[in-house]
């Protein structure tokens, strides 16, 4: 959020939202530093993976009890 936040002053500022709106460089920027950061850090830990796959099987036992 915070790289998006400086990409769209810093676009703002420099007058290149004549040519295009500063959202779009703002969210491309901020994707491209999330990936980053990811890459860098290793992404979640297996505690949070085991976590988030356990939700996901109760949401599709869920779905499968409706049907």
């Amino acid at each position: 959020m915070i790289v998006g936040m400086f990409t769209i002053l810093i676009w703002y500022n420099s007058s290149l939202s004549q040519w295009l709106y500063e959202l779009v460089p703002g969210f491309a920027f901020s994707i491209i530093a999330l990936v980053v950061v990811s890459f860098i850090t290793g992404g979640s830990d297996k505690e949070t993976a085991v976590s988030f796959t356990k939700y996901l099987e109760s949401i599709r036992g869920v779905d499968d009890d409706r049907s």
